[in-house]
């Protein structure tokens, strides 16, 4: 990692998707505080020529694109973006993900020194246009009623939610697929200090899933992959949250997340506005 420069870091890994990390970019390019890093892994020459291109044209310092010459995968394409991080808190933002604005960022100017992350409410898109709404009242009782073990997404939301302290900053473990974010997400905030706030100032996560997806890819095979996961994750220190899980823990989550996040497909909820800190 290196020297903390700027208040955050936004992390784009790339996949032949010129429009999505253009917008990222559009996003934030114009605060003096933020860095953003692409890391990118697309098969497409014309996409990466093309993003390249509009990179040159911005002419920013804070602003760095990087071909990769290895592919190696998207979770190893995570971990090159993870090791670029120049900001005091970070976050990894795929193609299919923006900011419905970026309010969020004075939020984290204010109370950095108070807190290590900060959890954003998230609207998602599924490919039938279906959308639900996952709150801050919703993410907050996940955490504190399912928050056992890398099994469950129990902040209902993307990587692009997370806004993390770099210094809890932590590699995706390469052997997973189905459950390689929620690890993730586990890993970092047990690790976590001082407070996880969940204000936005009306930020919103806007994630639109496409057929290009991963888990659109390996919907599937979902239930032989998750087996197999359980056998990496005994391996990778969760042996007994595993056994646990599987010889009972899962109906009693399951009945608790199910109950929780089922309300996120009411649309009129987006309207209303949460305030929580977690004590």
């Amino acid at each position: 990692m290196k020297k903390k420069t700027y208040l955050l870091t936004i992390l784009i890994p790339a996949y032949n998707n010129y429009q999505g990390v253009l917008r990222i970019i559009n996003q934030f390019k114009s605060y003096a505080d933020v860095s953003i890093y692409i890391s990118d892994d697309s098969t497409l020459d014309i996409v990466s020529k093309k993003i390249e291109n509009f990179i040159i044209n911005v002419n920013s310092p804070r602003i760095h694109y990087k071909r990769r010459g290895v592919h190696d995968g998207a979770v190893g394409n995570w971990n090159q973006l993870l090791s670029m991080i120049d900001g005091e808190f970070f976050i990894l933002v795929h193609h299919d993900e923006f900011f419905s604005n970026t309010n969020f960022i004075q939020i984290l100017k204010e109370k950095k020194e108070k807190i290590d992350a900060l959890i954003l409410p998230v609207r998602i898109e599924n490919q039938k246009g279906i959308k639900r709404y996952v709150k801050s009242w919703q993410q907050r009782a996940s955490i504190r009623l399912i928050f056992f073990g890398p099994f469950k997404n129990f902040i209902g939301s993307p990587t692009a939610s997370l806004v993390t302290r770099s210094d809890y900053c932590k590699a995706f473990l390469d052997e997973l697929i189905w459950n390689v974010d929620v690890e993730w997400y586990y890993r970092i905030i047990s690790s976590l200090k001082k407070k996880v706030i969940f204000e936005s100032g009306g930020s919103q996560v806007i994630s639109v899933a496409n057929k290009d997806s991963i888990t659109s890819k390996i919907i599937n095979e979902v239930p032989l992959i998750i087996k197999k996961e359980y056998k990496i994750l005994e391996n990778s220190g969760y042996k007994n949250m595993v056994f646990f899980w599987v010889h009972g823990g899962k109906v009693l989550f399951n009945m608790i997340f199910y109950s929780i996040y089922l309300s996120s497909f009411i649309p009129f909820w987006i309207k209303r506005k949460y305030y929580f800190k977690n004590q």
